[in-house]
């Protein structure tokens, strides 16, 4: 796939006006930013029809750093435009790491989490794992240009066991590809290894280091397969970011009490049954750990 040298005349064009609908996105209205509404829609539409461009072009981040993206993919708006993911759950996942011995990145996507980690913490042990097989090729790019010695790209799908699964790839939005076990003739269906997190856990995890485990879950709905291949992890007392919903809740919930940790809201307040109704269908970022770590990270 073609480098370009800088973002392209029209992306340019359209930078200011993205970033404007972003800062102007705190504004809220009955509790809903329209502002956002509208950028994520004006977005949908330029990936769409206009940004086409199937060429991959290196986009500055916030902290210097550099990383390899898509200019046709919608996933990497905020990183082309705004240099960062701008959201709370983003910067307090890049916060946790400040108390962790080692990050594993599970459906790290363009691996911004992992390059903006692994930038910020140099000795730190990444891992980032991701099964579409052209943003694993992009990562370890961005890990090169970094000079991020201690960073692993692994390709693979993490589940509940070692294994193949099909992954359905969105070209123009790879944040929504997914994984399935039902074969279909689409063109975009590729075959990806899986393997439990167990096994990145112990090749990361320093058991003399009492400071936590860092794990960052983003699989578009394979959630409850990851955390069944997790036993050896969550044992250890991790610090999990995650995506769920009211349908996964309570297998995720059984599983991690099973270990002594409990599932908050990311700004560390307790998820209860009101708060899970009040979700419908819509996936939200959880923090999921124990209760002595939440004191500690709060």
């Amino acid at each position: 796939m073609l480098v370009a040298e800088k973002l392209p005349f029209l992306y340019r064009v359209y930078k200011p006006i993205d970033m404007s609908l972003m800062y102007m996105g705190n504004v809220r209205i009955l509790g809903k930013s329209p502002l956002t509404i509208l950028r994520n829609y004006i977005n949908r539409f330029l990936f769409k029809v206009v940004f086409v461009e199937k060429k991959v072009v290196i986009s500055e981040l916030y902290d210097n750093s550099k990383i390899f993206v898509k200019l046709n993919d919608q996933a990497s708006a905020s990183l082309l435009f705004e240099g960062r993911k701008n959201d709370a759950v983003a910067d307090r996942l890049v916060a946790l790491s400040d108390s962790a011995q080692c990050f594993i990145d599970v459906g790290s996507n363009y691996g911004y989490f992992t390059v903006v980690i692994g930038r910020r913490h140099p000795e730190m042990s990444v891992i980032a794992v991701e099964p579409n097989p052209q943003l694993v090729r992009l990562i370890r790019k961005s890990v090169y240009i970094n000079s991020l010695s201690k960073v692993q790209v692994v390709s693979a799908a993490c589940g509940d066991c070692h294994g193949e699964i099909l992954l359905n790839v969105n070209e123009n939005s790879s944040g929504v590809s997914y994984v399935s076990t039902i074969n279909s003739t689409n063109k975009s269906q590729v075959t990806v290894d899986t393997l439990p997190v167990d096994d990145l856990f112990l090749k990361a995890y320093d058991p003399t280091d009492a400071r936590p485990v860092l794990l960052k879950i983003d699989v578009e709905g394979f959630e409850v397969p990851v955390f069944k291949g997790a036993s050896k992890l969550l044992a250890s007392k991790p610090i999990i970011v995650c995506e769920l919903n009211k349908q996964t809740y309570n297998e995720i919930n059984n599983i991690v009490n099973g270990f002594g940790l409990s599932i908050y809201k990311i700004d560390g307040t307790p998820v209860d049954h009101k708060y899970l109704n009040s979700l419908g269908r819509k996936n939200v970022d959880v923090l999921v750990c124990s209760p002595e770590l939440l004191k500690s990270v709060t």
